[in-house]
């Protein structure tokens, strides 16, 4: 084997080694008790429940309080069951293996990154330098994949492009055992997180279209039907596990009413994409998309169907005269909510193109024959290596930033910070007790660790219901001053809310203005207090001054139960 050949091994292991360490710091911070961002903790509950029942459980009493709903558990049913296998193999804790599952799916994404690479440009360098590019993202395009965070989109993120290298490898060897194998992949990319099914369906259609207009080769147009044929074994688990169809179109319209909120964290911008996944990587994978017209290199097509498909999301997901269209189309919350074409697809397509194009035009010396021997001279290997410092040199910023907003993602300190509440409230309630909160995010932990339901999350469970819009106007009427208190009370006797919850300095929705707010800053948050205080039917039972939470027990027998209509605000 020539030695320049042995460098690129060696540069993986390293980009493993760097990629591996940016995803465990905040387990290095936080530790594995605690998990973060987004809705993690519906992960670890749905694990937890599986291995109780050993099986899949279908209603889950804990969310949409108070009535509990069928929707948590009728999706990522797939990630949900590996997850609690492993678990059960490494005989360790679920939270244990969720914290640490970001590293080890990691290390598989960049194996497959380089793998994708080699083989589409028949090139080592090429996979090399997209796994170096895939490892080190920032923001939406690394939270689904770091550290503490265990959402579906971890092991989502391997599949989707091994997907897409199967298929390719079918279209262009025309195998019947690639047939097989991408269809299947595909079908359980749906079990994993439907999402990702989309995108690749998505993305399959518009590479088949192309291929067939470019290469006026119908047979194309069958291979594509039947892979989407072979994966309906997946779409048929998933229509018996799913009670009520009409989460889904539920969900499209919580998908509708998140983008309207400001700030707009679900849509991103082209912006957001130049910021996190960098100039560099843009710029080089931009060429390489121009190239794959200009120079016919149709065996990179797929990659470039697929950046077709991402940002043609995003542009959509921006037309907000657009998202009411979307909200009546199935998996149209797919393309309102497009940040989670940077949870982290996105990114992977771009990487990809741009290992490609330095492999392809930058490093025009280094050829390879098809048993991937190097031809190379001792200048053009001098040339070559000065090339890779350089481009190492520019990344540095990129590196940096990565290790910085790893080591800053403290989600898990923050929601560890509030143990003793969990604790006192699930030593000091009943199992039934429904609780609000004012910080969102928070009521999900709650869910978990206190075991508690919740009015209103974020989380999955909490969108798909149909009366959304009431449990935002109970989240406004409760905490934000200058709402109709007969409505506040009428909402919180409706839903048999027994706790409420403040916590200080966060935000809180607030419905009629369409924006998440404070209800008080810190320096008027006495005042806010008394306010809380003053309402005939609020107990204050506990609080901790120096965690900043507050707990007030409601007297239901106080509370106004007329008839009240709701404003009519549309999202």
């Amino acid at each position: 084997m020539k030695r320049l050949e042995s460098l690129t091994y060696i540069g993986l292991l390293a980009v493993l080694v760097l990629g591996a360490y940016i995803r465990f710091i905040p387990i290095l911070e936080t530790g594995t008790e605690w998990l973060a961002d987004l809705d993690p903790y519906r992960n670890l509950r749905a694990v937890n429940e599986v291995i109780s029942n050993c099986r899949m459980p279908l209603f889950d009493n804990l969310s949409a309080a108070p009535n509990g709903t069928y929707a948590t558990y009728s999706t990522s049913q797939g990630y949900y069951m590996l997850s609690s296998a492993l678990t059960l193999i490494s005989g360790s804790s679920a939270s244990l293996f969720l914290s640490f599952s970001p590293v080890i799916y990691e290390v598989a994404l960049l194996l497959v990154v380089y793998v994708f690479g080699t083989e589409v440009a028949n090139s080592r360098w090429a996979g090399l330098f997209a796994a170096f590019f895939v490892a080190i993202p920032r923001g939406w395009a690394m939270i689904s994949l770091i550290g503490t965070c265990p959402l579906a989109e971890n092991l989502g993120a391997v599949v989707f492009p091994l997907v897409l290298l199967l298929f390719w490898k079918c279209t262009v060897q025309k195998r019947k055992s690639f047939l097989l194998f991408s269809g299947l992949l595909l079908g359980i990319s749906l079990l994993i997180h439907p999402v990702t099914y989309f995108y690749l369906v998505i993305t399959i259609f518009v590479y088949v279209v192309l291929m067939c207009i470019i290469k006026r080769h119908g047979r194309m147009l069958v291979i594509g039907l039947e892979v989407l044929v072979i994966s309906f074994f997946a779409v048929l688990i998933q229509f018996f596990s799913i009670r009520d169809f009409g989460y889904l179109s539920s969900f499209t319209h919580g998908a509708l009413w998140l983008a309207s909120l400001q700030p707009v964290y679900p849509v991103i911008d082209f912006y957001v994409v130049f910021y996190e996944v960098g100039g560099l990587v843009l710029f080089l994978s931009l060429m390489a998309f121009i190239l794959v017209f200009l120079d016919r290199k149709w065996n990179y097509l797929i990659l470039a169907s697929c950046s077709i498909v991402m940002f043609g999301i995003i542009a959509m997901s921006l037309v907000v005269s657009l998202r009411p269209l979307l909200a009546n189309v199935p998996f149209g919350a797919f393309i309102i909510l497009s940040h989670r074409v940077m949870m982290p697809y996105l990114p992977l397509v771009l990487s990809l193109l741009g290992g490609i194009f330095v492999a392809e035009y930058l490093l025009p010396w280094v050829r390879t024959d098809n048993k991937l021997k190097c031809q190379i001279s001792f200048k053009k290997a001098v040339a070559a290596f000065v090339l890779i410092i350089v481009f190492i040199a520019v990344s540095l910023p990129s590196i940096q930033s990565s290790l910085e907003y790893s080591a800053n993602y403290k989600w898990a300190s923050w929601a560890k910070k509030y143990a003793p509440l969990f604790k006192w409230a699930k030593d000091n309630t009943n199992a039934s007790d429904v609780f609000i909160l004012n910080e969102i995010s928070l009521g999900e932990v709650v869910k978990t660790i206190a075991k508690r339901p919740i009015v209103f999350t974020l989380s999955y469970q909490d969108l798909v219901t149909p009366n959304l819009v009431k449990r935002m106007w109970l989240q406004s009427s409760v905490f934000i001053k200058g709402y109709d208190e007969n409505l506040a009370q009428r909402l919180l006797y409706e839903f048999n809310v027994s706790y409420v919850i403040v916590i200080k300095n966060q935000s809180n929705l607030d419905i009629l203005n369409k924006k998440y707010v404070f209800p008080a800053p810190d320096d008027s948050f006495p005042l806010y207090l008394q306010w809380m205080d003053s309402k005939e039917y609020l107990e204050r039972i506990y609080s901790d001054l120096n965690l900043g939470f507050y707990v007030y027990f409601v007297h239901r027998d106080r509370l106004f139960n007329g008839e009240i209509s709701l404003p009519e605000v549309e999202p």
